[in-house]
């Protein structure tokens, strides 16, 4: 009964645990949080048309990456994009956060879009 009752107990220990940093992850994952600061006088030197892999040595790894895909009724198709975002990330399942610096690339993979923080 002794060493059942420990496994049982160690087992629901082990459990709540999973459970609790579960919560945490999708926490982190779908609520807006900090993220990586950008460089000031690096952003500046973004331009149209960069690789991810330039933006990548210019900035680094972005912290937070977004892959979307939305319909476009007038032409009848789905426009898929992705945005990388600094300093500030928006969580899964929304769009970029207002305090972000976002890069948006088109679907070659350039950067077609360079947004500051609004906020």
């Amino acid at each position: 009964m002794g060493k059942k009752y420990f496994c049982i107990k160690l087992l629901l220990v082990f459990a709540v645990s999973f459970v609790m940093m579960s919560c945490q992850i999708a926490t982190i994952f779908t609520q807006p949080h900090p993220a990586t600061k950008v460089d000031p006088k690096k952003w500046v030197e973004l331009r149209i048309g960069m690789t991810k892999d330039q933006v990548v040595s210019l900035l680094g790894d972005p912290p937070c990456q977004h892959k979307r895909r939305v319909e476009n009724e007038e032409k009848n198709e789905i426009v898929s994009y992705e945005f990388w975002e600094y300093n500030f990330c928006s969580g899964a399942l929304a769009g970029p956060d207002p305090k972000a610096y976002v890069i948006y690339f088109d679907v070659e993979g350039k950067v077609s879009y360079i947004r500051e923080p609004t906020e």
